[in-house]
């Protein structure tokens, strides 16, 4: 698979879960897969392919998070749209959650704030833009329901986004 992000449940860290472009032999574009675990990684058990329509193809990495409460947080690119699926499981099965976010082609970064400040909760998400010269950032305040829109005035191309312990 390329690119893997791996997501551990804060409340209980032996359980886990891996998400990746995967693909087959002769097939392109990808799929997003995921993994779960419950031994703290020892052991996997492959969950599928993440898709609502089975002839969605997948174009671009994917990026996972978590809430204070274990609330998984799936990101990926589908059809050329962001889109936002939720687990309340531990990655044992996933929800749509947002649809729609944004056009994307590549590198989308994903953060939930845990700081226990005012932020506490919202989940960030960043991409560049085809151009490279700015990068949508958005926000949520409501679990990934709704996000807001904005650019950041710097370029990032790969890298990960975290929330500092002030907030930032």
């Amino acid at each position: 698979g390329l690119q893997p992000s791996l997501v551990i449940d804060p409340n209980s860290p032996n359980r886990m879960a891996v998400g990746w472009l995967r693909f087959q032999l002769g097939e392109s574009p990808g799929m997003s897969a995921w993994a779960t675990s419950e031994d703290h990684g020892l052991n996997w058990s492959a969950g599928g392919n993440l898709t609502t329509i089975p002839t969605w193809y997948n174009d671009g990495d994917s990026a996972l998070a978590t809430n204070s409460d274990g609330v998984f947080f799936y990101l990926t690119c589908q059809q050329s749209v962001l889109r936002l699926f939720r687990s309340y499981n531990a990655g044992e099965t996933w929800y749509l959650s947002s649809v729609g976010l944004s056009s994307c082609f590549e590198n989308a970064l994903l953060a939930v704030d845990q700081t226990g400040l005012l932020g506490h909760g919202n989940l960030y998400f960043s991409q560049p833009s085809t151009s490279g010269s700015q990068s949508l950032f958005r926000r949520s305040t409501d679990n990934g329901e709704t996000f807001t829109q904005g650019f950041a005035p710097v370029s990032t191309l790969g890298g990960s986004m975290t929330i500092a312990p002030d907030g930032t």
